[in-house]
C-alpha cells in the first residue's frame, strides 16, 4: 500500500510540473487527506497564476487520470 501511495504522489507531482502552469519556486504539496471505505483521498495544492487556474485544473484531471490508468492500475 505504501508503494502505491508514494507512486500516486509522484505521478501527481510530475503531472503538475509538466503542465507548465506552476509558479516558479513554489512547492507542490501532495499528501494523503482521508481514508474512506473504498478509497484513499489524495490532496494536491499547487501555486498558479489566477488566469491559469482553470486550464491547470482541467489539465490535471486529464493527466492524472491517464497516468493512474497507465502506471498504477493492475494488469
Amino acid at each position: 500500500m505504501k508503494q502505491i501511495k508514494e507512486k500516486a504522489k509522484q505521478i501527481i507531482t510530475k503531472c503538475a510540473e509538466e503542465t507548465g502552469y506552476l509558479v516558479p519556486d513554489m512547492p507542490v504539496f501532495v499528501r494523503m487527506s482521508a481514508h474512506n471505505s473504498s478509497a484513499i483521498d489524495i490532496k494536491a495544492k499547487l501555486w498558479v497564476k489566477t488566469a491559469d487556474y482553470w486550464p491547470m485544473y482541467h489539465d490535471m484531471l486529464e493527466k492524472v487520470k491517464t497516468a493512474f490508468i497507465n502506471d498504477i492500475s493492475p494488469d
